[in-house]
């Protein structure tokens, strides 16, 4: 090739050359712009962003001032009321040992109206029965049987002579004895059962113990905390739990031993009745022996005088002569409410109204005791 020919192919080179060159640097001028663009679109974005996270942090701070606001005043309300409350348990629970004794005590059945509030116990020596909703705030004995309706409360004891049926949804804060049956309702709270005869707990329903002179009967989901005694059989539905053992023992005899002391107590205390009744009877027959020989003593008075003292007498002692009181001096009957004689104005013995009633309390003692 010669030398005319290269330098042409080499002018044609360059001219290729200086095109690719014109073209490449009119891309690397596209390709700067769009990054120029980009970079407006990514400063805006930052701005954008930065707005963003500014009104977020705003309205972050701001709740979290409202919620402290609120959860401030909340634990202030609810401390308040906290203290509420236990100044109501406080004063209930003073109310309820003020009041633990027997405030209703009656020698025939007791039928408590639904939803009565009771603060203290109820005593009877016949029946007693719960209406629906009912609070009991202490012990209950009855020498009869006790019955209670459903959605009621009995924060004390429970003792019955007879049997003892529990409604549902109630609550024995103590334990429940009886000499005979014991029925629990469903979706109950009680604590021991003591019973001398049979025991049948509803289902849904919780106890700390059962103790049963003879069969037991558990419904199901039944939860007992610690055990069950029993002398018959035993009867467990579903799902059952039992936390303790489940034993047969010998009988127990509910309430036989308790009864038995009390017929001691009662004939103690008629011997101690009959010796104070045998001494007070030797003071007054030596008190009447002297004041017959006083009375012998003296001068027999004239005849206007004893009209005087009939008339006196006749005054004194209209009525029931059973019903007077003898003067032991003159032997004047007088009124049972007057403290001297009318005739000689000497000290009266007491009424035998006093003595009626002693002797109805002792007569009434003994026919509780046999």
């Amino acid at each position: 090739m010669s030398t005319k020919e290269e330098i042409t192919h080499l002018k044609e080179q360059v001219i290729t050359i200086s095109k690719k060159y014109k073209k490449a640097k009119m891309e690397l001028q596209h390709l700067q712009a769009e990054n120029q663009t980009m970079k407006a679109e990514i400063d805006k974005m930052q701005d954008m962003t930065g707005k963003i996270e500014k009104k977020v942090k705003n309205t972050l701070r701001k709740k979290d001032a409202e919620l402290k606001e609120k959860l401030r005043k909340f634990t202030k309300e609810a401390e308040n009321a906290v203290a509420r409350k236990n100044e109501e348990i406080q004063r209930l629970k003073k109310m309820g040992s003020e009041s633990r004794d027997f405030i209703i005590q009656s020698d025939g059945a007791l039928d408590i109206p639904a939803n009565t509030k009771i603060l203290g116990g109820l005593k009877s020596a016949m029946n007693i029965t719960l209406q629906d909703g009912c609070l009991v705030g202490g012990d209950i004995v009855c020498d009869g049987n006790f019955t209670m309706g459903s959605d009621a409360t009995v924060q004390g004891k429970i003792t019955s002579k007879g049997t003892v049926k529990i409604g549902d949804k109630c609550s024995v804060n103590q334990s429940i004895t009886a000499r005979s049956d014991v029925a629990i309702g469903e979706n109950c709270n009680v604590e021991e059962i003591v019973s001398g005869g049979t025991v049948d707990i509803g289902a849904h329903s919780t106890s700390s113990m059962i103790s049963s002179d003879d069969a037991v009967k558990i419904a199901d989901y039944v939860e007992i905390n610690q055990g069950v005694e029993y002398v018959g059989a035993v009867s467990l539905g579903k799902n059952v739990k039992i936390h303790g053992s489940i034993s047969s023992v010998e009988k127990k005899e509910v309430l036989q031993e308790e009864e038995e002391e009390e017929v001691e107590e009662e004939e103690e205390y008629l011997e101690e009745e009959e010796k104070d009744e045998e001494e007070d009877f030797i003071v007054v027959g030596e008190e009447e022996a002297q004041i017959e020989d006083e009375e012998d003593s003296e001068d027999v008075p004239d005849s206007d005088e004893e009209s005087k003292e009939d008339e006196i007498e006749v005054d004194a002692g209209g009525g029931d002569d059973e019903d007077k009181v003898i003067c032991l001096i003159c032997n004047t009957p007088n009124s049972p409410d007057l403290e001297k004689c009318l005739t000689c104005n000497a000290l009266l013995p007491k009424p035998k109204s006093e003595d009626k009633t002693k002797s109805k309390k002792r007569k009434k003692r003994s026919g509780k005791s046999k």
